[in-house]
């Protein structure tokens, strides 16, 4: 999930400034004013995050190969499948509430009033992205639910 760490950074980089850049918090300095010690500080934390952020990647890119393999046949469809896929919710929602966890102590290091804006911003980024998924998959009119 570092991948979504990054990209809700690039995001926000793109919608406040509209272009990308070379180093993916260099955003966080422009945007919120930051200085060099602010920076070293959330640098730190970013680089810590990082691990635990591919411990998650690399736990749920297990779990889904495993329901890849499970999916491959019908008789597999019942309990196995459901035991796995609430394994991969398990998995996503920890990873989820770390992402979390991390942006609040990057708004913790930054002035307040800045660190509550950023909190704000990646905070709806991250769940606008899991809604995302949820009104694609919801019974509406205006969806084939994947048929």
């Amino acid at each position: 999930m570092f991948v979504i760490t990054r990209q809700v950074t690039a995001l926000i980089w793109r919608e406040h400034v509209g272009q990308s850049s070379l180093d993916d918090l260099e955003w966080l300095r422009r945007e919120f004013r930051l200085g060099d010690a602010e920076m070293a500080a959330i640098r730190k934390l970013h680089d810590g995050y990082r691990l635990q952020c591919q411990k998650y990647c690399n736990e749920i890119a297990a779990a889904r190969a495993e329901l890849a393999r499970l999916l491959k046949t019908p008789s597999t469809a019942g309990g196995e499948v459901q035991r796995q896929l609430e394994a991969i919710g398990r998995l996503r929602a920890q990873c989820q509430a770390a992402m979390l966890r991390h942006f609040a102590e990057v708004s913790q290091v930054m002035p307040p009033e800045q660190g509550q804006r950023y909190w704000e911003e990646v905070s709806r980024l991250v769940s606008a992205a899991h809604e995302r998924v949820e009104e694609t998959m919801r019974g509406g009119a205006s969806s084939s639910h994947g048929h």
